[in-house]
């Protein structure tokens, strides 16, 4: 199962790295629990709750990290951080 992301725009500020470029990445939620996605780079934030066993696919910049957030009773935990250009699928 695939799913688009919405980017929410930050501020006009670019920051983005020249040498960085769109890939499309993807991501295998393996586990019985949901997870929150936040994959950042300097021009947007993109947020997704994937469900369990859920795949996603996402283009992101080859330079932008995707948090991996644990969903718990009364908060988040931050699970993991992986930079998406290891995520890259071909």
């Amino acid at each position: 199962m695939s799913s688009k992301l919405k980017c929410v725009k930050k501020n006009n500020i670019s920051l983005t790295n020249n040498n960085s470029k769109k890939i499309l990445c993807s991501y295998l939620n393996n586990t019985k629990k949901f997870k929150i996605l936040k994959i950042t780079d300097n021009r947007c934030t993109l947020e997704r709750v994937v469900l369990p066993k859920q795949e996603i696919m996402f283009e992101a910049m080859s330079d932008a990290y995707l948090e991996i957030h644990t969903n718990e009773i009364v908060t988040a935990i931050l699970e993991d951080k992986i930079l998406c250009a290891n995520l890259h699928r071909k």
